[in-house]
């Protein structure tokens, strides 16, 4: 994946900057980032970020979809090549965490089968809690 294509979407599905230069930067310069991408043609239409440390547990960092290609199952795909990725690496838990306003994200990561393990409280700016998921790969 180029890294043009990595920001050019990043910066079209959060036009506030959560997800600036040194986020690209180290997404695609460490050893612990994994991305998962889906083109459509040669536009890239979604991208899963995954933190990947020496653990047993990783955490979906970011799933992004470029407005033009929502709806037709792109980010259905890389969640679910996220999840059988973790356990071919013996993982043990794939987590992540969303804005409670987001009831679209919220939605879907249940729809996936990840579950409700906490709360943050004022996480984000301007008060806004954070909800906690996780898909817990049992027996391994």
């Amino acid at each position: 994946m180029e890294t043009e294509n990595l920001k050019n979407l990043l910066q079209i599905t959060f036009p506030n900057g959560e997800y600036g230069e040194s986020f690209i930067t180290s997404v695609t310069t460490s050893k612990h980032y994994k991305i998962l991408s889906k083109y459509s043609d040669e536009t890239l239409a979604s991208v899963c970020v995954l933190l990947t440390p020496a653990t047993d547990e990783w955490e979906v960092i970011v799933i992004a979809t470029h407005p033009n290609f929502q709806g037709q199952g792109n980010a259905s795909t890389l969640i679910k090549k996220a999840i059988i990725l973790a356990k071919e690496n013996n993982i043990k838990k794939l987590h992540l965490e969303v804005s409670e306003k987001n009831q679209t994200a919220i939605s879907f990561y249940k729809k996936h089968n990840f579950n409700q393990v906490g709360k943050r409280k004022d996480y984000y700016k301007k008060g806004e809690h954070a909800v906690l998921f996780a898909h817990v790969f049992p027996n391994l």
